[in-house]
């Protein structure tokens, strides 16, 4: 821990503050984040605290994993989920800057002629502020961004005019991982530079983040120094397999793709505290551009509930930027955006008027976010000098005792549960009817087969694995996911996914997922015709489909050549080519 960061800022903010404010030391924040593991059932938490002008605290909390009891450190991985937004948009304000791509251009301008969005009106308009702010009205499909399909970003730009649109462009935010992706494809064709690359060129690397790490790049060393998140299995927390599914973020990377760890967050951070300026006071990426990114593009529902009509004080979340959203916190503009992956919850916050900020992760399936929020507000209060209006107790009864505790409800009925717990349909089903392979062109291929205990089973993409159990005569299947993504559903709900067939005692044609997405399920067809286009396709270098720089012409440094001198030329060509003929 950065101790001594700590311990002299707040001696600093003592003497310009009333007297309560010398009571808060490093001891009480390490005793109230200890306390809020505790209490929420947390393994291990990162934090940092900075100013502009200096890191103040960064420190591990809890242990990497229960198995070992290994410490968090301030050097401990953890994945930092949407976080990554930033990251992306951060790469993205650098290519602008440079003239690479435009917030407001067009889209097709950069992929090129061949590029098609849902409708016309889309593809000729939208731009990568749209994407970046969550204006394509998408839905969000965030159970295809976990089933690992084997494609690149540039293929899935092929894929984009499958997508169902629900509303015209920038009528609605609606918050989607792939179109952050689809921005990061059009800034790699336009950089020529794979998103990887530029973040560890761009980001890492000029700020000396040396600790970080991509979830695609990760060697075992690596791994051993993550901390690994947890599901909560029967009251048991059972750690998730990070390793394993971390080839969904193959492609989906710009989405939740950055690992990193305290002290690096704090250089990442102060670099945006400072608009775009490393701890040397080098202008890493252009000011305006980097803090377009920080201003709302699109107000969004109000998500934090915490109002001075009821609570001591006012924090909002009401809009969103690019790869950050915005509101207030004490009065003071906040930019901020929280993260989850695998069981990873984290909250990145800086409060640029007031030049101070707080990063910090999580490694748990629990409440982790309002865990995380619960540290977030106390050591922003610590960083702004003012006395927490948090303490351990309320930060384990939260939001009592501002809101009264629901009362819990006696059951009404002692009616003994079914022996099994999705019976059988009384009608006959004949499985063999569903067996096959069903496509979709945006999202792949969906496999009906039997095992070897003839169990009717799924797969699709690399990771989901799946049972399905008939629910009804209507041909509706309960789909409960095993495997590696078996934490997606710990209280076993299962999804639920329906069959449709042309005609009477033939094959299904048709299933709708809703594991893609509940509330706009695609609808996988039997059929080549229906496969996704080009797949798998383009999977050579960058350098092959990007956009090249166009050559600039030279200047001649050569003087012209007056009419006299030139006139006089050409009478001595004319007389040599005269006296050659003659020898």
């Amino acid at each position: 821990m950065n101790k001594l960061g700590l311990v002299f800022y707040i001696a600093a903010i003592a003497q310009t503050t009333d007297a309560t404010i010398n009571k808060i030391s490093e001891s009480d924040l390490e005793a109230f984040v200890n306390h809020v593991l505790k209490c929420y059932n947390i393994s291990g938490l990162s934090l940092a605290m900075v100013t502009k002008s200096q890191t103040i605290f960064t420190g591990g909390f809890g242990v990497k994993t229960f198995e070992k009891g290994d410490l968090v450190t301030s050097k401990t991985l953890f994945n930092v989920g949407s976080v990554s937004k930033s990251f992306t948009a951060t790469i993205a304000a650098d290519a602008v800057s440079r003239g690479k791509i435009e917030w407001d251009k067009p889209l097709k301008d950069t992929f090129g002629k061949d590029f098609k969005l849902s409708d016309s009106f889309r593809t000729e308009r939208a731009t990568l502020r749209d994407v970046l702010a969550h204006k394509m009205c998408v839905p969000e499909y965030w159970g295809a961004t976990t089933i690992a399909e084997n494609i690149t970003r540039q293929e899935m730009i092929k894929r984009l005019p499958f997508y169902t649109t629900f509303c015209d462009l920038r009528t609605e935010y609606q918050y989607s991982n792939q179109m952050v992706v689809a921005g990061a494809a059009a800034v790699e064709i336009a950089t020529c530079q794979y998103w990887e690359d530029a973040i560890f060129q761009k980001i890492y690397k000029p700020l000396g983040m040396n600790g970080s790490r991509i979830g695609s790049r990760m060697s075992d060393g690596d791994w051993a120094n993550t901390a690994i998140s947890y599901t909560n299995f029967n009251g048991k927390p059972v750690p998730n397999p990070e390793q394993q599914q971390s080839i969904m973020l193959d492609y989906m990377g710009p989405a939740a793709g950055v690992y990193s760890n305290a002290e690096d967050m704090a250089k990442y951070l102060r670099f945006h505290l400072n608009n775009g300026k490393d701890e040397n006071g080098k202008q890493m990426v252009a000011e305006k551009e980097l803090t377009d990114t920080h201003k709302s593009n699109y107000a969004i529902q109000q998500t934090d509930k915490v109002t001075t009509d009821i609570f001591p004080v006012l924090s909002t979340i009401d809009a969103y930027g690019m790869g950050w959203r915005t509101g207030y916190y004490r009065g003071y503009r906040k930019v901020e955006h929280t993260g989850s992956f695998s069981g990873y919850t984290c909250r990145n916050t800086f409060l640029p008027d007031a030049d101070v900020g707080v990063w910090l992760c999580e490694a748990s399936s629990y409440d982790g976010y309002t865990a995380n929020q619960l540290v977030s507000w106390y050591a922003l209060d610590m960083l702004l000098g003012k006395q927490p209006w948090l303490n351990e107790t309320t930060a384990c009864t939260f939001p009592a005792p501002w809101v009264p505790p629901q009362p819990t409800q006696a059951p009404t009925t002692t009616t003994k549960a079914p022996t099994t717990l999705y019976p059988q349909p009384s009608c006959g089903v004949n499985l063999t009817h569903y067996i096959g392979d069903y496509n979709n062109r945006a999202f792949g291929t969906f496999h009906v087969y039997f095992n070897q205990n003839n169990d009717l089973v799924c797969s699709s993409g690399q990771l989901l694995n799946c049972t399905l159990t008939p629910l009804d005569c209507d041909h509706h299947f309960l789909l409960l996911v095993t495997g590696a993504l078996t934490y997606r559903d710990p209280n076993r709900h299962g999804w639920k996914v329906h069959f449709e067939r042309t005609q009477y005692n033939t094959s299904f044609q048709t299933v709708t997922m809703s594991y893609m997405d509940s509330e706009y399920p695609p609808v996988f067809h039997r059929g080549d015709s229906y496969k996704p286009v080009d797949y798998p396709a383009e999977r050579g270098p960058l350098s092959a489909i990007c956009k090249k720089p166009k050559r600039r012409a030279v200047p001649s440094t050569r003087k012209p050549v007056s009419s006299a001198s030139f006139a006089s030329y050409s009478i001595y060509g004319f007389m040599t080519a005269i006296i050659l003929c003659l020898l």
